[in-house]
């Protein structure tokens, strides 16, 4: 109805982890949209348009979908209202549901080590990595975000880590720094303290990135920052948890090279 495109609208409640995200690729690509000047809003009016057609095209397969619209229409009724109704979902019920859908990451057990290519994990992968492998994610930029919900209070955080070459790694939660590691490809383990129950954003910032074609032998060109290969929730003080708790690295923890598991 409109000469042009003047909104776009990304479904936060649609998708997991949002709520929980510092980061949105979506936002930022739609920024990049808006800022792209006439010809890339031609492009998104075309495919709106697309859009449009597909769905009237499903409508008119479904008429007793379209005699629901026309009937209701008149009395300022929505569908969706209807439908809720029906389905006795009470009054905000559809909202809390996108909202607990947009907080909901992996919550990891307390007290054992997880493999980072662990399919439960999956969801906790926010911006920054590129795909999964069966022994863990490489980050794919500067700072990649890890999304997990803690179920207790003063736990501790574990990352089994790794790097192609040596470099420090900044660790932090929330937005805010908690730490600091030295990884190398023997890998290390890095520590973050957790004083809050419930959900968390984990940045972990790479001093660089590099290019295996451009240190070995190889033919492989994306950019790796740091291999997560595991992680661990821990009570302060435990065996498995000696050493200091405030983002400090312990060597040697991390099995494998960078030319094992997790190779570029």
């Amino acid at each position: 109805m409109r000469p042009r495109i003047t909104v776009l609208c990304l479904h936060a409640g649609a998708r997991r982890g949002t709520y929980v995200a510092r980061r949105s690729p979506g936002q930022e690509r739609a920024a990049a949209w808006v800022a792209g000047g006439e010809a890339v809003r031609a492009t998104l009016f075309e495919l709106a348009a697309l859009q449009h057609a597909r769905e009237q095209a499903a409508a008119r397969r479904r008429r007793i979908g379209r005699r629901l619209v026309s009937a209701l229409a008149p009395f300022g009724l929505h569908p969706d209202a209807v439908r809720r109704w029906i389905a006795r979902m009470g009054k905000g019920r559809w909202v809390a549901e996108g909202h607990a859908r947009g907080r909901a990451v992996p919550e990891p057990p307390v007290g054992r080590r997880i493999p980072a290519g662990d399919p439960a994990l999956a969801g906790g992968f926010g911006a920054g990595w590129h795909g999964p492998e069966p022994e863990g994610r490489w980050s794919a930029a500067g700072e990649a975000e890890l999304l997990l919900r803690s179920p207790a209070p003063g736990l501790v955080l574990v990352l089994g880590l790794r790097s192609l070459a040596p470099q420090t790694v900044t660790i932090g939660r929330d937005g805010r720094p908690g730490g600091t590691a030295r990884i190398g490809p023997e890998g290390a383990e890095a520590r973050l303290p957790l004083p809050e129950s419930g959900p968390v954003c984990i940045g972990i910032a790479a001093e660089r990135t590099l290019r295996p074609s451009d240190i070995f032998a190889s033919a492989v060109r994306r950019a790796l920052g740091v291999f997560l290969s595991s992680l661990a929730l821990l009570q302060p003080g435990s065996g498995s948890e000696a050493g200091s708790a405030s983002g400090g690295a312990k060597s040697g923890s991390s099995s494998g090279s960078s030319g094992g598991g997790g190779s570029p």
